[in-house]
């Protein structure tokens, strides 16, 4: 019987045999485990449990009742005695037998004697001199352990708490963080057992990307970054205009609007089209918008370095009847904007060409990547990023359809497609509470009131 490489051998549907492709390899077996990469797999037969290598082939004599799979080169098998690790040759690396063992992760394992359980190294030694109520595996040099009066903490493979905190309970560090709860509920905490934040959540995940998905008491689904803010994703439907944005404010929230700019003349040439401006038509639906606002007595403006942008962003000005318009511009919002840079990724450029603009961009927006561009996910939150850093209470950024349209799509505002994609003045208002907590509305002003 030929020899097969550890992971190019399956398991067939019913885990009672293996396959190299679709066809049948070696016996059937009451039970049939994976192949591990020391090229081992567990299996179960009329004679017992034991182990087998890439061949079909026991790799040793002696017969168990239970048999698991290798893990930092050493099993977990049950006998009558109980259980115990035996080495890749199949012998026992220690004399004790335990009422349970795990397997091996980081070269510790746990096991539970009859007091109670802990962690031995790959020589059967207890790393340490507690009994613990129960012990997870380490993970980064950390376990998550419970005590027999039910607190929940950290040790090191010592056995020491790593921060002298207690919890009702903690799960595994992941990238620095872990989730913990207390009386009040669940929350994130460093290394040091500093917590990132003050609120408590009902259900929170671990971090991902630099974000945790969630829910607060009252069921509402949300994100928080790692520094604490929080996102709330149940409102992001709701269509809002400038009476909600003013009601917000006198709410004491602040306001950052990112939309597109006004009306502009048409032009399909993409290397002009930088420099169209704004119609007389847009003219004055950028005045009347910024006549909606009047009264908010804090205001910021930030435009991309397009004129358009800036000429929007002038005549709500003018409409808030500001004499010193100050408008700072960045690359950010425009030429050519946070998602893709053509001047730096000569890819962007290359496939741009190659595609036409509105084709890269309808590909962009449609799969969240594009050669040459950032993802959309990550693009989008160094966008908020930058959105977030003006503290007036209403800050205005104005841009172009495709930005919004990215922004929409990772605020879940809108999903635009071609039949309905970004109108004149719409965008994304990104609202933030009293507690900094962040929602999202899809913002859309009917100026022919």
């Amino acid at each position: 019987m030929g020899k097969y490489n550890w992971n190019e051998i399956t398991l067939n549907s019913t885990d009672t045999g293996y396959l190299v492709g679709n066809k049948n390899v070696f016996k059937t077996y009451q039970k049939a485990m994976s192949f591990h990469p020391e090229g081992v797999a567990a299996v179960y037969d009329e004679s017992g449990a034991y182990h087998i290598n890439t061949e079909g082939c026991s790799i040793y004599e002696r017969r168990y009742i239970e048999t698991f799979g290798y893990y930092c080169n050493i099993a977990t098998v049950r006998d009558k005695k109980g259980f115990f690790h035996i080495d890749i040759n199949g012998n026992p690396i220690y004399k004790e037998r335990y009422l349970w063992c795990g397997n091996f992760q980081e070269n510790i394992c746990v096991v539970r004697s009859v007091k109670g359980y802990f962690h031995i190294d790959k020589e059967g030694n207890p790393l340490y001199n507690n009994i613990f109520s129960y012990v997870g595996d380490f993970k980064y040099g950390i376990a998550v352990v419970y005590d027999f009066e039910g607190n929940s903490f950290h040790i090191d493979k010592y056995g020491n708490n790593i921060n002298n905190n207690y919890y009702k309970s903690a799960q595994n560090y992941h990238k620095g963080f872990a989730v913990v709860e207390d009386q009040n509920g669940f929350f994130h905490v460093d290394k040091l057992g500093k917590a990132l934040y003050s609120y408590r959540l009902k259900k929170i995940e671990p971090f991902y990307n630099g974000w945790a998905f969630g829910e607060d008491f009252e069921d509402r689904k949300l994100k928080i970054s790692e520094n604490g803010v929080k996102v709330y994703l149940s409102n992001s439907n709701k269509i809002i205009n400038s009476t909600n944005i003013i009601d917000f404010i006198l709410q004491n929230k602040r306001v950052m609007l990112f939309f597109r700019h006004s009306e502009r003349y048409e032009d399909n040439n993409i290397i002009t089209s930088d420099q169209i401006s704004l119609t007389e038509k847009g003219k004055n639906m950028a005045q009347k918008l910024g006549m909606k606002f009047n009264g908010i007595d804090d205001i910021s403006f930030f435009s991309s370095p397009i004129e358009r942008c800036y000429e929007t962003l002038k005549f709500m000005a003018k409409g808030l009847n500001i004499d010193n318009f100050i408008c700072k511009k960045s690359e950010i919002l425009g030429a050519p904007g946070i998602y893709f840079d053509r001047k730096a990724n000569p890819d962007c450029g290359y496939w741009m060409n190659k595609l036409g603009y509105h084709e890269y961009c309808r590909q962009y927006l449609m799969n969240g990547y594009m050669r040459g561009s950032k993802d959309l996910t990550s693009a989008s939150e160094e966008l908020l990023d930058y959105l977030l850093h003006s503290k007036t209470k209403l800050s205005l950024f104005n841009s172009h359809d495709f930005l919004v349209a990215a922004f929409m799509i990772f605020s879940g505002v809108k999903y635009p497609v071609e039949s309905d994609f970004v109108d004149y003045l719409e965008g994304v208002a990104v609202v933030i509470d009293r507690d900094n907590s962040i929602y999202f509305y899809r913002f859309k002003e009917d100026l022919n009131e």
